[in-house]
């Protein structure tokens, strides 16, 4: 029995020793600066104009939910608050948010949709 306790004791200082291991490579990480994205990084345009553009494409596609953080974006990307793409989507949340007062328990996530929705707003 006391070669089997060693091994176990051996294994749990093992065990406790990865553990501190990783925690501090966690918050070593974690408090290490890393180079952020630039915005005017032409990587970075690229992907908010493609990102716009697949939003207008599919603007039928967007679900009611949806609507108020699409068109925050689009309005953060840049887009005019009085495109047609933002006030289609500004429209749906005012007639299908507010005339029909769907938030409630039935919406997905209500929270966050309001949020969204007051930011578009």
């Amino acid at each position: 029995m006391p070669v089997h306790s060693g091994r176990l004791g051996e294994f749990a200082r093992l065990r406790w020793v990865s553990r501190v291991t990783v925690a501090l490579l966690a918050l070593t990480l974690a408090g290490s600066s890393c180079r952020a994205a630039e915005p005017t990084s032409p990587e970075i345009r690229e992907a908010i104009h493609r990102s716009v553009e697949y939003f207008q494409e599919h603007l039928d596609e967007v679900k009611s939910w949806e609507a108020g953080i699409v068109a925050y974006a689009l309005i953060r990307s840049g887009e005019s608050p009085d495109s047609s793409s933002v006030r289609t989507l500004l429209r749906r949340v005012t007639e299908e948010k507010f005339r029909k007062q769907s938030y409630g328990l039935d919406t997905p996530h209500q929270f966050y949709e309001a949020g969204s929705d007051m930011m578009m707003y």
